[in-house]
């Protein structure tokens, strides 16, 4: 073979090796975003508008699905039965939630879901509590970790986050009152703290209380007494 043949066989099979095939992109696969409800109760709204119209109302961990992302951390969310509308992503969550705090002082942890139900223990604001379960009437079975107890409470009685607790100062007009117990100052509803009655009126039908007496008037000095006797006839 010509030297000049074997020459540009080898050129071009040199060439053929230094251009490499175009590599093809593989197809786009679609992403469907998927969040929780973080709230006890959502609003979804007709816009990306806090002042928007309601459109739907859903309730804690529900699952929606992305529709389409808006301004301002707003997203328009379809819930699996269709209703759809904007929500800010602040009440998204990635998966459920299942810890919460207490809200309210006092709040009963009852054996069955009702307000007649058996009381295992009273609650304390920011008590920490496992979700197990939950009933369609607004209660939530929880666990306790610090009584280390399971039981029903009412969802209205639990939060997402820790509430601010403060001190009630003391009662006025004891000596040595003391601090009544801490009380949610974050908890919507809570019952006001207790105010002293002021003293009743005095009856306009009952006799009249005793008014102060006027000091005794004061004796001016009186004339010695002349007695007769002591004087001698002319």
């Amino acid at each position: 073979m010509c030297p000049h043949i074997l020459l540009g066989i080898m050129v071009l099979a040199l060439w053929g090796c230094a251009t490499p095939e175009p590599v093809k992109a593989p197809p786009k696969m679609e992403i469907k975003s998927s969040f929780y409800v973080g709230a006890l109760e959502l609003t979804l709204k007709k816009a990306a508008d806090p002042q928007s119209a309601d459109a739907a109302r859903l309730t804690l961990n529900e699952q929606v699905e992305l529709v389409e992302k808006g301004p301002a951390g707003w997203l328009l969310v379809r819930a699996a039965d269709g209703r759809q509308g904007w929500a800010n992503e602040k009440y998204l969550k990635l998966r459920p939630l299942s810890d919460f705090y207490v809200r309210r002082w006092g709040t009963p942890l009852r054996a069955t879901p009702e307000d007649r139900g058996k009381t295992i223990a009273k609650l304390r604001p920011n008590d920490q509590v496992r979700l197990l379960n939950r009933n369609a009437q607004g209660w939530a079975q929880v666990e306790v970790g610090r009584i280390q107890n399971t039981g029903w409470v009412e969802l209205k009685n639990l939060s997402t986050e820790k509430v601010v607790v403060r001190r009630r100062p003391a009662t006025p007009g004891k000596a040595g009152g003391k601090a009544t117990a801490p009380e949610a100052a974050e908890a919507p509803g809570e019952e006001p703290a207790p105010v002293e009655a002021a003293p009743p009126a005095p009856s306009i039908i009952g006799p009249k209380p005793a008014e102060a007496a006027p000091p005794p008037a004061k004796k001016e000095p009186g004339r010695p007494k002349v007695r007769p006797e002591i004087f001698e006839p002319f």
